[in-house]
């Protein structure tokens, strides 16, 4: 009954003020209610970054094959989630682009290490550690996210 409960406040409509929570809530108890408000987020590009970061990870952790291609569409998502430094002072920024890469990485099996994430950490629960990703410059980035392409074109 709390599941069904939680899974009807997680598919209100995308203008709700909590769907950070509902995110939230839908990762932790894997709710595929949540997958629709993240379909439209995604779709829309609504919210600030750090909302549809966690969008994202719902379609990649609860998501269809179908929705591989919303989470795709994400990598020329330039809003910033986060900036900080990380190990001997290297400032790390985070984009939307980068948790979009990173999921798309995980869901295809593929190592982080091959597109120069060495640090994302996989999580059971957000599928992976958005803290964990980033790069340090925007060369490096776009490396990346050439190289999936790439792979993609395979």
């Amino acid at each position: 009954p709390l599941r069904r409960l939680l899974g009807q406040l997680i598919a209100k409509p995308k203008a709700s003020p909590y769907l950070h929570q509902s995110f939230h809530f839908a990762l932790n108890y894997e709710l595929k209610e949540g997958l629709e408000p993240a379909r439209q987020v995604v779709n829309d590009r609504l919210g600030i970054p750090y909302v549809r970061q966690y969008a994202i990870l719902v379609l990649a952790k609860l998501g269809t094959d179908q929705d591989v291609d919303l989470i795709s569409n994400m990598l020329d998502d330039t809003g910033v989630i986060s900036s900080h430094s990380r190990i001997n002072r290297v400032r790390v920024t985070t984009q939307v682009r980068d948790i979009a890469l990173a999921a798309l990485i995980k869901r295809s099996g593929q190592r982080f290490e091959d597109y120069g994430l060495p640090h994302v950490k996989p999580s059971p629960v957000m599928f992976v550690q958005p803290t964990t990703v980033g790069f340090v410059d925007s060369q490096k980035r776009k490396e990346a996210i050439d190289r999936w392409y790439q792979q993609q074109a395979k």
